[in-house]
């Protein structure tokens, strides 16, 4: 199991939960609960990518076009 090492705020109200992954990281874009915990509905995963910068800027990417349908 891969440790979350970070948490990071989405366009929308959105969550990036962040994830090593061999040299570089992945991630679960998550709807948050009403409760505003670090829980929520998966949405889905992320490819791999080499930063968290990388991530953050494909995860806001993927929750546009979720958010647009």
């Amino acid at each position: 199991m891969t440790k979350t090492t970070s948490v990071v705020g989405l366009a929308g109200g959105m969550m990036l939960r962040v994830k090593q992954h061999g040299q570089g990281v992945v991630g679960e874009i998550i709807m948050p609960d009403a409760n505003g915990q670090d829980s929520g509905t998966l949405l889905f995963h992320s490819p791999p990518h080499s930063s968290v910068e990388e991530l953050t800027q494909w995860s806001n990417l993927a929750v546009r076009a979720y958010v647009e349908g």
